[in-house]
């Protein structure tokens, strides 16, 4: 999967379909929460460091990758924020 949505990235689209955020981007990001750890999830999320291992290092690889960049960016760019 993450090949195949590196390759729908590389043409440089800021999203998924078409040209404004949707729904589609929300719903991969949130499936691709639990390999990327994202800081603005909404709940506290182990950092990828405290798995250790073959595990950290597949997920660190997996956040740097374009697609990885994407989801951690939907977080980062359209979650609100829990503080009040």
């Amino acid at each position: 999967t993450f090949d195949k949505i590196d390759s729908l990235l590389s043409d440089g689209r800021a999203f998924l379909v078409g040209d404004r955020f949707s729904a589609a981007d929300i719903t991969f990001a949130t499936m691709c929460a639990p390999l990327v750890m994202p800081k603005n999830y909404g709940i506290p999320l182990p950092s990828i460091d405290e798995y250790g291992g073959e595990i950290t290092k597949c997920m660190k690889q997996l956040a740097a990758r374009p697609t990885g960049k994407f989801a951690l960016k939907i977080y980062a760019e359209k979650r609100r924020s829990q503080q009040h």
